[in-house]
């Protein structure tokens, strides 16, 4: 059975790495003999030193205590689908669980230092989550759907690789977070942010080991489907007399595939448009956009849709601190000793893309 001593000082070096015992005593207000007695458990600890404790750690006074948390992570059901078998509603694996356990980490040890989010609660109306897209973003905000969700209800969006997995959103104490898996394409991924806004804005969260709900998984898949695909606007094409270069400038803005296209068009029984391409042959056949040797937005979505992402603020709130630098590097996907230069550069373009509409600002 684990001792208070190997809980928190297991806790400590994952918080802040390299600090001492005798530091940790100092942060709490604690000499070190009177903190290594009450980790020895020969001497108890008072209210005020227990949720100093707890604070510093970052955990709650219950998980010092006992080594388990009433409030645990909860997150939304894991979503897996197969052509043979339907929704896999098992269990997260344990690699999925394990980076869930970082990405939860990493939240933890900013909760100091965060910049807050102005959080805006998801209509459980996929409709109105769309307008309220549109209202911030304009017409292309799928061009830019992980910041437009970040802007517009305060939920942080992280890409990681992660095979096999469809995608997770959890509720942190600090946070609301949509983890996807980078991908190769970034219509699918789309279609998992969709899909975990509809799990939030009914609040379906359920312990991480637990399985999910098919009603749960058609709930959230009916959210998606309204939200990239409204029904009106889909009864207002003639999908029939639709060709190659309006179906392409049509999926470019919606930022779907043709075989999602192809689903809705069929669960609202109507003729799916004649195309023998796929997605990314038909868009790269008929750009919807100049595309050039040095500018060439097709290429850049499918880059983004690729690559590891985490929201600007969760990496300048762990830049500041050497003790956090090693969860600094592993989200950044870099050497320790190359994260800063990383999030200063992340941060410019940031700026700067900003600064020249690439992504509207808030």
């Amino acid at each position: 059975m684990e001792t208070l001593r190997e809980r928190v000082l297991t806790c400590l070096e994952q918080m802040a790495p390299g600090t001492s015992q005798n530091e940790l005593a100092r942060r709490i207000g604690m000499a070190p003999s009177a903190l290594s007695r009450a980790l020895n458990e020969t001497r108890g600890l008072t209210g005020d030193e227990l949720v100093s404790l707890a604070r510093e750690l970052r955990m709650s006074v219950d998980w010092v205590l006992t080594g388990e948390d009433p409030f645990p992570i909860r997150i939304a059901a894991r979503h897996n689908f197969s052509q043979i078998n339907g929704y896999q509603l098992s269990r997260a694996a344990a690699g999925e669980r394990a980076i869930l356990d970082d990405v939860a980490l990493v939240f933890r040890q900013a909760v100091d230092d965060l910049q807050p989010l102005a959080r805006r609660a998801v209509p459980t109306d996929p409709s109105e989550a769309r307008e309220m897209l549109l209202d911030a973003f304009g017409a292309d905000w799928t061009l830019h759907f992980a910041d437009a969700v970040e802007r517009v209800f305060g939920i942080d969006v992280v890409k990681l690789a992660m095979p096999d997995a469809a995608g997770y959103s959890m509720q942190l104490p600090n946070a609301t977070v949509i983890v996807v898996p980078t991908e190769n394409f970034w219509g699918r991924q789309n279609w998992t942010i969709a899909h975990e806004l509809g799990h939030i804005s009914r609040a379906e969260y359920t312990p991480i080991d637990e399985p999910a709900s098919i009603s749960d998984e058609s709930a959230a898949n009916a959210f998606a489907a309204q939200l990239l695909l409204p029904e009106e606007e889909m009864r207002m094409i003639d999908w029939s007399a639709t060709r190659g270069p309006e179906l392409a400038k049509f999926l470019w803005g919606s930022g779907v595939s043709i075989g999602a296209l192809g689903v809705r068009l069929d669960s609202l029984k109507i003729d799916r448009p004649e195309v023998t391409l796929r997605t990314g042959q038909l868009i790269r056949k008929y750009p919807p956009m100049d595309v050039g040797v040095f500018d060439d937005p097709i290429s850049q979505r499918w880059v983004a849709a690729g690559r590891r992402r985490f929201p600007v603020r969760i990496l300048v709130a762990h830049e500041k601190f050497e003790t956090t630098r090693r969860s600094l590097a592993w989200m950044l996907g870099v050497e320790v000793d190359e994260a800063s230069d990383e999030v200063e550069a992340q941060t410019n373009l940031d700026t700067m893309a900003t600064a020249f509409g690439f992504v509207p600002a808030k």
